[in-house]
């Protein structure tokens, strides 16, 4: 893979958030890490991918990866969870799903965020309470930059800090940003807490779902109440209305207020 201008990371980086479903934990031995970490491996080298740091909790997985084709990115994820699925369902003498959804992508933009990216997905067991410090933790790729193997490679310290030779001098001064661990952390809005944030409301103004899609008023009462704001169109997909019929509702709401 070509080397990309640190200074202005185009969109190759990826942070991605694997979950079990109802978040079990469907990594809670070792061997089960250390599957999917080999699973990772193996599955990279067939894709047009590259892995620049992850970490494999009791109950999820954080990766870092970079890759110029997005399509590459959903392959990779796709086999590498599915394979992993039919090993678990298997060892635990289960059926049925074993994540909670396919995966969850944030895209990085640029080099400062990068980096803290790498260094949220290291602390994880640390904020975790699980070990003291990173390089305790034996599921992660924090002792493959620190004894460049693994993953690490030339290639990849080019891609990330100034120089290969002396890129551990970066790599320890990358600060842990708590309000990034914040962010990456708050609770997702899934269709079903959206839905029950809905009936919730409809339940307390005593009303039904035909009477709040003809009412602007209780549409941005509700909007206003809500703890997780949704996107427009996603709001719009369960009251029943067009996204633009929403955002026009919602927007002469903001103007209102002014």
């Amino acid at each position: 893979m070509p080397r990309m201008a640190r200074e202005n990371l185009e969109n190759g980086f990826f942070h991605i958030m694997v979950q079990g479903i109802k978040k079990e934990k469907i990594f809670y031995k070792g061997e089960y890490k250390e599957k999917y970490i080999r699973l990772m491996k193996f599955f990279k080298e067939k894709q047009k991918i590259e892995l620049i740091n992850y970490c494999v909790m009791n109950n999820h997985v954080h990766i870092i990866i970079y890759t110029e084709d997005i399509n590459e990115l959903t392959i990779f994820m796709r086999k590498l969870n599915t394979t992993y699925a039919l090993h678990y369902n298997k060892e635990e003498n289960r059926v049925g799903y074993v994540f909670r959804n396919r995966f969850e992508s944030k895209e990085i933009y640029n080099q400062d965020y990068l980096t803290k990216c790498i260094k949220y997905v290291h602390m994880n067991p640390v904020k975790a309470g699980i070990t003291k410090t990173e390089g305790e933790y034996k599921y992660s790729s924090y002792n493959d930059y620190i004894n460049k193997k693994g993953i690490v490679t030339d290639e990849l310290l080019q891609k990330i800090f100034s120089s290969k030779y002396n890129y551990l001098q970066e790599f320890f001064k990358i600060e842990y940003d708590e309000e990034l661990f914040e962010e990456l952390e708050k609770e997702e809005l899934t269709d079903e807490k959206l839905k029950e944030q809905i009936n919730q409301f409809i339940k307390k103004e005593e009303i039904t779902l035909e009477e709040l899609k003809t009412d602007k008023r209780l549409i941005k009462k509700l909007y206003n109440t809500m703890k997780l704001k949704p996107t427009k169109a996603k709001l719009g997909e369960c009251i029943g209305l067009s996204r633009t019929k929403i955002s026009k509702i919602l927007n002469d709401y903001k103007e209102n207020r002014k």
